[in-house]
């Protein structure tokens, strides 16, 4: 006959963070024509394009810069659905 005892030991004590539920974020799916375009949002590196950034719903505007092809095209967009942003190098 074996028995088997479980111990669960939680380790260590820091804050429970309160997250926001789904309901309160929202998509912003960046592309830019070419593809593979470093992306900066609010002054912050994101990644390179296309992009989903997840951010809070807001009725402030986000800043949202793409390097096409050697320009900075920058649009302001304000998260209050999900969204695509496009950008593509100006004539």
């Amino acid at each position: 006959m074996a028995i088997v005892v479980a111990v669960m030991v939680k380790i260590g004590s820091s804050p429970r963070v309160e997250r926001p539920k789904d309901r309160d974020l929202v998509r912003i799916q960046v592309r830019s024509f070419p593809a593979f375009m470093p992306v900066i949002m609010d002054g912050s590196p994101k990644g390179k394009t296309p992009i989903m950034l997840v951010v809070e719903r807001s009725d402030e505007p986000r800043v949202i810069t793409v390097n096409v092809r050697g320009q900075a095209v920058t649009k302001k967009v304000v998260p209050a659905d999900d969204m695509v942003v496009d950008f593509r190098p100006e004539p």
